[in-house]
């Protein structure tokens, strides 16, 4: 048995290195997410939660609508970039202009219609400067994307895990200032304006790897045919980031008018966890996975590489899935407080259906990562229309735990869906 583990181990030295490095990242912006989450929920309840979690759905999408999007697609160049100087300073050049710009334009547009867009958010008009805000502060949450993308895909992955750290603690060392005078408002700045200092804190890490540099601006070449390589993995992760954050907007907002405020609270509470732990089991697939599949060649080694990864994580998935279950009582105790207690009911069509999503999204990456734009646009599209619809439906039918339901059957579904089209773009690989 030992020597068996001692094999398995040599053999995939590479992917353990990288996936220890990923699963370290991902579990310190977990633990502070967390932590976040405990604050909120522990001194402001489960309203302000849901209002927090407004916020944090908005400001997804506008940091990746001042990167246009292109943060996978930096991956890749960079990647095939690496002995290319050239190659790669222009890409750097190209996705810093493009994160200012559409930066400026983002926090122009925000600021002008604040009141508007936070009566559309937050059901009131009283949010008007955390609108702005978050037009402003999504520039600089844009450029660690961009970084971290950069990082990626050039492999170094001790200054990748030191650009999260920096981030990480940052955050939480705002959020924790402000727990001195508490109220949703005053965390919500707090988390927005960590996302500004971070880049700050950042600047001389990222002069020594050459990411930010003065002249990328000022003398740097905007590639049209760099950016339209990027628009490639643009309109995927565009739609799929969109379509996710949107999707929770929209349910949080339906909970809230049809149960209440506290109910909208609590479906986010199961959602927040479930999104960490998940983010925590996927670490490799973005960092590992999605690269390795980009540079595959051949039916016969895509699939060896989809064997391998659900070989290696799943059996440790399904370990940490028991545990949470079993222990489900003191892990809402410890994350949240005794007015989360009821969110236990929920954990088993929830670690049913990350399961499922889990499976659906190792064949998505790979539809990704060949960029069939048009099937996985489609796949992404249906399961949140669908998703949307059976929340809605789920729980006029069996009360608010159907919104948990829902999720068991629109993830099956997703498997399926993705698993064919996964199908489809393997037979396609020469």
């Amino acid at each position: 048995m030992v020597n068996r583990i001692i094999t398995i181990v040599k053999n995939n030295f590479e992917k353990l290195k990288i996936l220890s490095v990923a699963f370290s990242t991902v579990f310190l912006k977990s633990f502070v997410n967390l932590v976040i989450v405990k604050l909120v929920s522990y001194f402001a309840g489960p309203s302000a939660l849901a209002l927090f979690s407004q916020m944090l759905s908005v400001n997804a999408i506008t940091s990746n609508l001042t990167t246009a999007s292109v943060t996978t697609g930096v991956v890749k160049l960079s990647a095939d970039y690496k002995t290319n100087d050239t190659k790669l300073n222009r890409l750097k050049s190209t996705i810093l202009k493009l994160n200012i710009f559409l930066g400026v334009v983002l926090f122009i547009g925000f600021f002008l219609f604040k009141e508007s867009l936070s009566k559309f958010i937050f059901g009131s008009d009283e949010y008007g400067i955390i609108v702005a805000l978050i037009g402003f502060s999504s520039t600089f949450s844009g450029l660690n994307l961009i970084f971290l993308s950069l990082a990626n895909g050039l492999k170094l992955y001790r200054d990748f895990l030191i650009i999260n750290v920096i981030s990480s603690v940052t955050l939480l060392l705002f959020i924790s200032v402000s727990n001195f005078y508490i109220s949703i408002t005053n965390y919500m700045i707090a988390y927005l304006s960590s996302q500004v200092f971070a880049i700050f804190f950042l600047i001389r890490k990222l002069y020594i790897l050459d990411f930010l540099r003065l002249r990328y601006l000022k003398d740097g070449i905007f590639d049209i045919s760099i950016l339209k390589r990027l628009s490639q993995f643009a309109i995927m992760s565009f739609s799929a980031t969109i379509l996710v954050n949107s999707s929770q907007i929209i349910v949080r907002s339906y909970l809230g008018e049809k149960f209440s405020l506290e109910q909208a609270g609590l479906w986010d509470a199961m959602i927040k966890f479930s999104t960490s732990y998940f983010a925590i089991i996927t670490a490799g697939l973005g960092i590992y996975f999605l690269p390795k599949i980009a540079e595959s060649h051949g039916k016969n080694q895509i699939e060896s590489e989809v064997k391998s990864i659900i070989k290696l994580i799943f059996p440790a998935m399904v370990i940490l899935f028991l545990l949470m279950f079993f222990l489900r009582e003191p892990i809402i105790l410890l994350l949240y407080s005794k007015e989360f207690l009821s969110i236990e009911n929920y954990f088993l069509p929830i670690l049913i259906s990350d399961t499922l999503k889990w499976f659906a999204w190792i064949f998505s990456y790979v539809i990704m990562a060949k960029s069939y734009t048009k099937l996985f646009i489609i796949n992404e599209v249906l399961v949140t229309l669908i998703l949307i619809l059976s929340i809605m439906l789920f729980s006029q039918l069996y009360g608010f735990v159907g919104v948990f339901y829902a999720y068991i059957s629109v993830f099956l579904w997703y498997l399926i869906s993705s698993y064919f089209f996964y199908n489809k773009v393997i037979r396609n690989v020469l």
